[in-house]
């Protein structure tokens, strides 16, 4: 089935990246979105990293997820995938990836969520909602709002496009420089309203699972079981990062030129958490066995304060 840009439209959407920008309904959703507060959710948070995924089911009550989100994107899309009747809510961080792969995966999550949350057959109709990107040098978000856009309407649904707020609709300038207007992206899973976001804490393990970025595996993988309430990550294998050890002692400028695509784009701390995670491969080469021992990490909710805590086995 199409993607749609209206719930009571009649013709689908079938342009590029390109002509959605050029919708005025779009860009108005845009804009507006664009211009909403930053909101810092710290309680009942489940933070998403760059190549993972989530699907969360909404309940109410102590020790329940009830903001599920990411930020730091800069070429990359926050992808926001919502259920129209059950709510059930789905969100990726893509970084290009597997783009269409990953999509269908998110899709299929949440329609399989949500037929277990209604305990029998469900309709196919879903709103989506994405950010990020920016008009950067080397085009790569252009390239990612492409794969994305052309992805959802390669899909058996019927998708609602509530909010495209990315690359060019997701820019400003700063000095010479262009920059994302919002970096990241968070949806109360209960009343399925997006905001703008960053996330000050990210919860458990997010050394070991950036790591997994610079020499893992390309596929996105699933955090989060909505059955038991868990964070469960990994187990994953990572191979090693030649010239680890020496980029450590790299300036800060060689750093952001090497290992981002966007470098005058990165949010202040992306040096040190990209030195955590080298130094994290480098203590940790075998991360399978010595940090898994073949095993997920899993934590739950601590009911009275909303962390993640290791789960007691």
């Amino acid at each position: 089935m199409p993607l749609f840009l209206r719930e009571r439209d009649e013709q689908p959407f079938t342009g590029n990246y390109k002509e959605l920008i050029e919708n005025e309904l779009v860009k108005e959703v845009a804009a507006e979105f664009a211009s909403r507060p930053r909101q810092q959710p710290v309680q009942a948070v489940l933070y998403v990293g760059q190549r993972e995924m989530a699907t969360v089911i909404p309940k109410r009550g102590q020790g329940v997820v009830r903001v599920i989100g990411t930020d730091d994107a800069t070429t990359c899309h926050v992808a926001v995938i919502r259920h129209r009747t059950s709510g059930v809510t789905t969100l990726s961080h893509l970084d290009g990836s597997q783009v269409a792969q990953c999509i269908s995966k998110l899709l299929k999550s949440c329609s399989d969520e949500s037929r277990r949350a209604s305990a029998g057959a469900v309709d196919s109709s879903f709103d989506v909602f994405l950010v990020g990107g920016f008009n950067d040098d080397q085009l790569t978000s252009v390239g990612l709002s492409n794969e994305t856009i052309s992805a959802l309407q390669s899909q058996p649904h019927h998708i609602t496009l509530k909010l495209a707020c990315i690359t060019a609709l997701n820019d400003r300038m700063e000095g010479r420089h262009h920059k994302p207007i919002i970096y990241g992206m968070g949806i109360d899973v209960q009343t399925g309203e997006v905001f703008p976001a960053s996330f000050p804490v990210k919860g458990p393990d997010m050394d070991l699972r950036s790591a997994r970025l610079f020499t893992g595996s390309e596929e996105t993988l699933p955090i989060y079981d909505p059955s038991s309430g868990e964070l469960r990550i990994g187990p994953f294998d990572y191979s090693k990062f030649p010239g680890g050890e020496a980029l450590l002692h790299m300036p800060d400028h060689m750093i952001l030129q090497n290992l981002s695509t966007s470098p005058f784009a990165e949010p202040p701390h992306f040096v040190e958490s990209t030195k955590a995670a080298v130094r994290y491969i480098c203590n940790h080469p075998r991360p399978r066995e010595t940090v898994f021992s073949n095993r997920p990490r899993c934590y739950i909710q601590d009911p009275q304060t909303g962390e993640w805590v290791p789960r007691q086995a």
